[in-house]
């Protein structure tokens, strides 16, 4: 596969977090996006620091997510991709 162009990016920021967790966190990363004439790829690792607010646990102070992404898509018509991915 000829790349036409191979790009790493690193990223951080604020992120609005629900469902049991707290309402703010903090978030970073990386990703590696892939371009070729046959095929898109991104790829993704990411770190952020949301801790559960109402697990019924005492004193939890420490919380934190970490994610893996992975995306392939395949040309299928002009404009149009076919493809998917995991996310762990």
């Amino acid at each position: 596969m000829n790349l036409s162009f191979t790009r790493p990016v690193l990223f951080g920021g604020p992120s609005l977090v629900g469902n049991g967790y707290q309402t703010f966190a903090g978030n970073f990363g990386g990703a590696l996006l892939l371009k070729s004439s046959k095929a898109l790829g991104d790829f993704e690792a990411y770190y952020m620091n949301a801790k559960k607010t109402n697990d019924n646990t005492v004193k939890n102070r420490k919380g934190h997510e970490r994610f893996l992404l992975g995306r392939v898509f395949y040309p299928w018509r002009r404009g149009f991709y076919f493809g998917g991915g995991t996310m762990e």
